[in-house]
């Protein structure tokens, strides 16, 4: 008998709907929007339960990204319901990156990254062990840092424009510091932390006027998608000496 699976579920957001992001378990779905609320939803088959409505943001909230429950993707998941309570990270318009996390009696709780991004934050990324996380925002700036901190060094003189997404590559392939960062410039970036502490940056790939909005890393960590101002999603591989080639069909 095939088990009935939930295909579209209204979310009762007043405005568009920018992000939606499954936990590690698929089990819960955060979504955010213009009405400047993220929301929490438990689905079990068919059957979807709203758990939370977070609100707090003074703008609109562009994207959501949850931790690994217990802060190590390689963790066998036997271990994992004895780890931490899976974080949520949002970034939104009004400057500020927000962490929230389900304390045991179900209520959830927030810490803000006050004026991370002043001009407004487009989006956020976990570390694969989730003791960072990185976001981009409207000044041009990327920034990885710890959640309780209140600033980062910023990963600057790379973009001219809006970073409108940052992704920070799985440890199972490239370095546990290594984020790639999109930008309204066209261009998208891989930035790598030297054992020095210190970020460098390589062009991945300039798209010109076509600004890009999405990035996502392969498992693997050696695969990169982008989404970019043309409707296309392309494929990229690091190859030989650092340089990034293009997957064709």
């Amino acid at each position: 008998m095939a088990t009935s699976v939930i295909t579209q579920f209204e979310t009762g957001h007043q405005d568009v709907v920018h992000d939606t992001a499954f936990d590690y378990y698929g089990k819960r779905v955060a979504t955010c929007s213009s009405d400047r609320a993220i929301k929490i939803f438990e689905i079990d088959g068919e059957q979807v339960t709203q758990q939370a409505d977070l609100l707090g943001h003074e703008g609109p909230v562009w994207e959501v990204d949850w931790s690994h429950p217990s802060f190590g993707p390689l963790l066998a998941s036997a271990s994992c319901d004895g780890g931490r309570r899976p974080l949520l990270a949002a970034a939104s318009s009004d400057g500020a990156v927000s962490v929230h996390s389900a304390g045991a009696d179900g209520q959830w709780s927030v810490a803000l990254i006050d004026r991370a991004h002043p001009p407004g934050a487009l989006g956020v990324s976990w570390s694969p062990d989730g003791r960072r996380l990185a976001s981009g925002g409207a000044d041009g700036v990327a920034r990885p840092t710890a959640p309780g901190s209140r600033d980062g060094p910023g990963l600057v003189g790379g973009h001219t424009h809006w970073v409108r997404d940052v992704a920070w590559a799985p440890a199972l392939g490239a370095s546990a510091a290594t984020i790639a960062t999109g930008g309204h410039d066209g261009k998208v970036l891989v930035w790598t932390q030297s054992p020095a502490g210190g970020w460098e940056h390589a062009l991945l790939h300039d798209f010109g006027d076509l600004p890009v909005y999405r990035l996502s890393w392969a498992v693997s960590g050696s695969v990169l998608a982008v989404t970019d101002g043309s409707n296309a999603v392309s494929l990229w591989k690091e190859a030989l000496e650092g340089r990034w080639e293009r997957l064709e069909n």
